[in-house]
């Protein structure tokens, strides 16, 4: 990768990408609900797409396992990565799903104090990362909290030794009524 220009967007629509990029989508949390929608608006994509869902609990990893099991049947380039780094109270432990070609393809129990549970230490993610290195055209899109989407990203791209600009874009909403 030799350049990754990482918009940050907390918001629910995203200018769309060329057709051929490379894409690498990572949401936190709630963080993720804008790129059901924007998967969905992708359908003359052609370019790899990796989607990262870092978040604490399975179920709301699932919530849109729909919307990833047609976006990965329709795109056979596209992969979907759950990293779920588990509940405080210890009732979900830590996991990385797989999805891929329009189902589940692993489903991976981690050890409670693996690092693999968060989507910038993960193996599947880096993998993933360096597989599609070679293209030209590489875009992110970091939806959620800075601390959790973005950091880990930036620090990730300079271990790597790829250059990386930050396009910070937020939308208001009006607050009047007039």
């Amino acid at each position: 990768l030799r350049r990754v220009p990482i918009a940050f967007s907390p918001c629910t629509a995203f200018l769309r990408p060329l057709a051929d990029a490379n894409l690498l989508l990572v949401a936190t949390g709630t963080g993720v609900t804008p790129f059901v929608g924007f998967v969905r608006a992708l359908a003359d994509h052609r370019g790899p797409c990796t989607l990262v869902h870092q978040c604490r609990t399975e179920a709301l990893f699932r919530a849109n396992l729909e919307t990833w099991l047609t976006f990965t049947r329709e795109h056979p380039d596209a992969v979907v990565i759950g990293c779920i780094s588990g509940s405080r109270g210890g009732t979900q432990a830590p996991l990385t799903l797989l999805v891929r070609n329009g189902g589940v393809a692993e489903r991976i129990e981690l050890d409670p104090h693996d690092p693999a549970a968060y989507y910038f230490v993960n193996p599947h993610v880096l993998r993933r990362l360096d597989a599609v290195a070679q293209s030209r055209r590489n875009l992110a899109y970091c939806c959620g909290g800075s601390e959790s989407a973005v950091r880990p990203l930036q620090r990730l791209c300079g271990e790597r030794g790829w250059r990386y600009e930050i396009i910070p874009e937020s939308h208001s909403v009006d607050q009047s009524l007039e």
